[in-house]
Parts: structure tokens; sequence; C-alpha cells
């Protein structure tokens, strides 16, 4: 048992870090995001059989300078590090992080999805 109970302690420990990094990685690039003009970033996530992807992430307003080279990209990997670990797995979750880039602050919204498992019964199978 304590085997088990220190691998959940590590994973804690790990997942901490990570989200802490990714939170950290947020407030650096709402400064950048505030700097041409943008408010409020929305990533809506969907996550399911294994797979998960951000759908289209909003950004209020929608800079009419563009973006700097790799900024989307910087943006969309810290949404992903700050999602919950295993939000893509089996019956996986959904919700929206909303970063305030005048706190820099990111709010994750999300609702992990229930697996109703079927019963069979294999006299009705036959």
């Amino acid at each position: 048992m304590a085997d088990a109970e220190d691998f959940m302690t590590q994973y804690r420990r790990e997942e901490a870090k990570r989200i802490a990094a990714a939170k950290e990685s947020l407030r650096y690039l709402a400064g950048a995001l505030r700097l041409i003009g943008v408010k409020k970033v929305t990533a809506p996530f969907d996550g399911y059989g294994d797979e998960g992807s951000l759908n289209e992430i909003t950004y209020d307003p929608l800079p009419s300078a563009g973006f700097p080279d790799g900024l989307q990209q910087a943006i969309e990997r810290a949404i992903y590090d700050l999602l919950p670990g295993g939000w893509e797995i089996n019956a996986g979750s959904f919700g929206t992080v909303t970063l305030d880039t005048a706190t820099g602050e990111a709010e994750v919204d999300h609702e992990w999805r229930d697996e109703d498992e079927e019963e069979y019964d294999l006299e009705e199978d036959q």
C-alpha cells in the first residue's frame, strides 16, 4: 500500500508544479495580450475517448494589428497545461478556461462526464 500512496503523493506534487507553471505562463502572456489590446481570452475545451482539444479560442477584443509570432501558440500550450490531469481520458471532461488579462488570472470551469457503464446480460447476448 505504501507504494501506491507514494505514487499518488508524487503524482499530486507533479500536478501542482505543472499547474503552477501554467498559471505563471498565463500571467506572463497576459501582459503581452494587454499590450495589443486584448482584455479577455476564452478557451472552451472538450476531452473524450483519450483525445481532447481546445475549441476555438476567442480574444476580446480581437487585436486589429494581429498577434506577434508565436503568441497564440504559447497561450494554447499554457491552457493545455492548466487543464486537470486526465481531462481527455475515457469519458473525459469539458469546460472553459477564461483569462482576464488585467489581473493575469485564469479561471478553469471544468466538468467531468459521468461514464454510464452498461450491464450486460450474458443470457440475452446468446
